[in-house]
């Protein structure tokens, strides 16, 4: 999608599970044996992305696959999992690999704050460690200036992404916009 628009008439060709050709119905040639859906009177869209979503751990799989059939079932085709779940990364792979049905994941580390990198010394190796534990970015949550600044220099050395919630204990990191109750 480049525009706001509808494309009526038109036929995609879809080779190796990526979009490879998209025109209109009476020009575009459908290869031999190809797996014909009819779409007459139908939308399709590019898959909708969850930005900040929480997909359970392992304690209770009906319930993590309803999750996941949930998000697929409507369109969610990519979800950025902030719940920081060990198991995270292996679901990740078993979803790549089809054992498992559910949208591609993105999977950030465990909350990271005081409690659990306690001074901008401890930074360097927890991020090394949840790069190895396979996370593909960082949560962070409220840590001291100095530790955000290690934590955060370390990440784009080795080209881990972060993200964060609004910090609530650092008066550096504080706003002085008043939030309605």
């Amino acid at each position: 999608m480049d525009r706001e628009t509808i494309l009526e008439n038109h036929t995609v060709i879809v080779r190796n599970g990526v979009i490879a050709e998209v025109g209109p119905a009476e020009q575009t040639e459908i290869p031999a044996g190809a797996t014909r859906i009819n779409g007459n009177g139908r939308y399709l869209m590019p898959g909708l992305a969850e930005m900040h979503g929480h997909v359970p751990g392992p304690d209770d799989p009906d319930y993590l696959h309803n999750i996941l059939f949930l998000y697929i079932s409507n369109g969610v085709t990519t979800v950025r999992n902030m719940a920081g779940n060990s198991y995270h990364p292996e679901l990740r792979e078993e979803i790549r690999n089809g054992e498992v049905r559910g949208p591609n994941l993105y999977t950030a580390s465990p909350w990271l704050s005081d409690d659990n990198v306690p001074s901008p010394e401890d930074a360097e190796h927890i991020v090394d460690k949840y790069q190895e534990a396979g996370f593909d970015l960082l949560k962070l949550g409220s840590v001291s200036p100095e530790t955000y600044d290690r934590l955060a220099a370390r990440a784009n050395e080795i080209g881990m992404p972060f993200g964060e919630h609004i910090a609530d204990r650092n008066p550096e990191f504080t706003s002085d916009v008043a939030l309605p109750d």
